[in-house]
């Protein structure tokens, strides 16, 4: 019987001591676009330098291009008003990553956006009016694509006021009222 005990306390101490020292299993879990989408949605209110900080600590965090583009175009975002440059840099790093994809159509979308925004700042306006063409395009074409009504909405009138100034009338009316037809669906 003490042999009994000695080997059973003997067995618990080795199972206690190899559970315990088991190193715990590291994944590599990324996370999606959707979760990327509300952690944007929910540091909106950060201040600028904050908000900057946090995507270009979590930039080399990542391992899918589409994640990767997202971030560069968040941290693009962020240096708009102050550093175009380096604006520049992020969102066409946004584009040379999420170009190459097949889908990642809603980030196309804002990625679009976001070197028209730029190449208009710049007084650019065909490079402008291209990618915001780019940009509605997409969304004319696919009406199921996961992007907020906003996003959609504001797109679409960037195009058609970059087509208004290029005297392109017809696309421009096209996107006008496919984007009064979103207002009136959504609750905006």
């Amino acid at each position: 019987m003490k042999n009994f005990v000695k080997i059973f306390f003997g067995s618990i101490i080795l199972i206690m001591v190899f559970a315990c020292s088991k190193k715990p299993l590291k994944t590599n879990i990324q996370p999606t676009i959707e979760q990327l989408n509300l952690l944007s949605d929910s540091i909106k209110k950060m201040p600028y330098d904050k908000k900057l900080s946090f995507w270009q600590s979590n930039l080399h965090k990542q391992k899918n291009d589409v994640n990767i583009a997202f971030i560069h175009y968040q941290i693009a975002k962020n240096f708009a008003s102050t550093n175009l440059d380096s604006a520049k840099y992020h969102i066409n790093t946004a584009l040379n990553l999420i170009e190459k994809r097949n889908g990642a159509l809603e980030q196309k979308i804002l990625i679009y956006n976001g070197i028209a925004n730029i190449a208009n700042t710049e007084e650019k306006d065909y490079q402008a009016a291209y990618y915001y063409n780019k940009a509605a395009a997409i969304i004319l074409a696919d009406s199921t694509i996961n992007t907020k009504p906003e996003a959609k909405i504001t797109c679409l009138l960037n195009a058609t006021q970059a087509n208004m100034q290029l005297r392109q009338f017809k696309k421009a009316i096209q996107q006008d009222l496919f984007a009064i037809a979103l207002l009136k669906k959504s609750s905006i």
